[in-house]
């Protein structure tokens, strides 16, 4: 049986189109991973031989100021449940982020390279990685970025919101990644599982895009009306800082897994082709 946390998530959204019968969905209201307590509960209510946690504290910017919180969810938990995973003789597969890097290289980044988290979001999700492998050197770690999908809030619907309502849209265009469908990384993940990968791994749509580049590829396949301004990053002030490149190599995950991942301008297309 798997068990998979983040059930209302983007990703934990997709899972359940992919996972077999039978697998159980946690949500934030079942499982409180603030609470210290509650992942050791998972293992006194469920029998299973894999958990997925897809839950984690996303909010880049309040991670500044609720810093208990995000330190909580994103790196305490996760080394708990790594570790009563592995007690268990269960697999734990968590995710991670792009952000975990400083943003200053300039080739994409493989999983041997340094991390230097540059905001307290992405220093909690190296903690997490950390914890992780720590208590579980079995553990699988999926490093992604700049997930969208259908489902939930993210970069694709409120562009696709706000520029139906508004005449001009100031995007930045000195931040440079690449964008991943989660329906993509679900599917990388159910593959993930039935091979039984560990240790770290990167995914994430092939191609590189700035934030700029991905809302006008967003406007020219939804054809909204506002238009789209490039602005530099210090016109477009945050309270978190953002990492200036944060392209993943995927070379590591193609030669073990043999998969071929997708341009990210192929999976909006086909995620936007049935959007509503």
């Amino acid at each position: 049986m798997i068990l998979v946390t983040g059930e209302t998530g983007q990703l934990g959204y997709e899972l359940k189109k992919l996972l077999p019968p039978g697998t159980v969905f946690l949500g934030r209201e079942a499982l409180d991973l603030a609470d210290a307590a509650e992942p050791r509960r998972l293992f006194e209510k469920y029998r299973f031989t894999a958990l997925v946690n897809t839950a984690a504290y996303t909010q880049v910017d309040q991670a500044e100021i609720e810093r208990e919180k995000a330190l909580a969810i994103n790196a305490k938990a996760p080394g708990i449940l790594s570790e009563l995973c592995r007690k268990n003789g269960a697999r734990f597969v968590h995710f991670s982020t792009d952000y975990v890097f400083n943003g200053e290289s300039s080739t994409p980044y493989r999983e041997t390279d340094p991390i230097d988290p540059i905001n307290y979001y992405g220093q909690t999700k190296a903690l997490g990685e950390k914890s992780v492998l720590d208590a579980n050197p079995e553990a699988l770690v999926l490093r992604t970025s700049w997930v969208y999908s259908q489902h939930g809030k993210n970069f694709v619907k409120t562009m696709a919101s706000l520029g139906r309502d508004r005449d001009e849209l100031k995007v930045v265009n000195d931040q440079i990644g690449s964008p991943t469908w989660a329906l993509d990384l679900a599917r990388v993940t159910k593959l993930a599982l039935e091979t039984d990968l560990r240790g770290v791994y990167h995914y994430s749509g092939e191609g590189t895009c700035s934030w700029y580049d991905f809302a006008c590829a967003i406007k020219e396949r939804l054809g909204f009306k506002a238009r789209i301004t490039p602005i530099p990053s210090s016109e477009f002030p945050t309270k978190a800082k953002r990492p200036r490149y944060s392209l993943l190599s995927k070379e590591k995950i193609k030669r073990d897994l043999g998969v071929t991942i997708p341009t990210w301008r192929e999976s909006l297309d086909q995620m936007l082709s049935s959007f509503t």
